[in-house]
C-alpha cells in the first residue's frame, strides 16, 4: 500500500527489493542488516480512513477520501493476507539466518 506524500531516495550502496509506480523506492536492504520500507504493509481500509479522515492530504487526482476507501476495502482481506504473509517470510527469511 502506497499512502505517502514524500519520496525517498536509495541510500548509496542499498539493494531495491520493492519498486513502484508512483515512487520507484518503496523496499531496500542496506548491508546486512538495514532494511526500509516506504510502503505500508501493515495496513488495511480501516486504517487508510483514520489516515484520510481530517488530515489535509494531497489527493491523486480524480480520487476523493470516499473513492480512495472505497477502492480499498474492496482488496481490504487481500492486503491484510499480504502483509501477514510478508511479516511470515521476513520471520522465516531471520530465523534461517541463526
Amino acid at each position: 500500500m502506497l499512502f505517502h506524500q514524500e519520496e525517498m531516495a536509495l541510500p548509496p550502496g542499498a539493494e531495491l527489493l520493492i519498486t513502484g509506480s508512483d515512487a520507484p523506492v518503496q523496499a531496500f536492504r542496506l548491508g546486512e542488516f538495514a532494511w526500509g520500507t516506504q510502503l505500508h504493509p501493515e495496513t488495511d481500509a480501516a486504517q487508510i480512513a483514520r489516515w484520510l479522515d481530517g488530515n489535509d492530504l494531497a489527493l491523486p487526482a480524480g480520487k476523493t477520501e470516499n473513492s480512495i476507501i472505497a477502492e480499498v476495502e474492496v482488496d481490504d482481506s487481500a492486503l491484510v493476507d499480504n502483509g501477514r504473509r510478508l511479516a511470515r517470510a521476513f520471520v522465516e527469511f531471520l530465523d534461517g539466518r541463526r
